[in-house]
């Protein structure tokens, strides 16, 4: 696109307003997301309390659109359900001063083991 259609097209560009993912391949990206933020914040802040942990995770795009799903007790709304529990449970390594992630890492692995599992239906 040349320059000067580039510059009307973006003047007139009106993005959509981002309401979570549409689709289980979108839910997978959102918690990659989701996910790595979360394991950043605790890297930058190993002291954050388990509480607000559990509460983002429960008020997150990907439980909303885990909700949205109405998996009932389906493998992916359990296995998210236990993911929201290790947020919930973490622990920090007073000594080294940083997150014990073992129990979040292997909630998440499942949660998107079990979408894996759905999208090959």
């Amino acid at each position: 696109m040349p320059a000067a259609e580039m510059l009307s097209w973006l003047r007139a560009y009106s993005p959509a307003p981002y309401r979570g993912p549409k689709s289980l391949l979108g839910l997978y990206a959102c918690h990659l997301r989701f996910s790595d933020t979360m394991k950043t914040l605790l890297m930058q802040v190993p002291m954050i309390s388990a509480a607000l942990l559990a509460e983002i995770a429960t008020i997150s795009p990907v439980s909303r659109h885990v909700a949205s799903l109405d998996l009932g007790t389906a493998p992916i709304a359990q296995a998210y359900v236990r993911y929201q529990e290790a947020m919930a449970a973490i622990s920090v390594d007073r000594a080294a001063k940083k997150p014990k992630l073992t129990m979040i890492n292997e909630a998440s692995a499942l949660f998107l083991e079990r979408i894996r599992e759905a999208l090959e239906l």
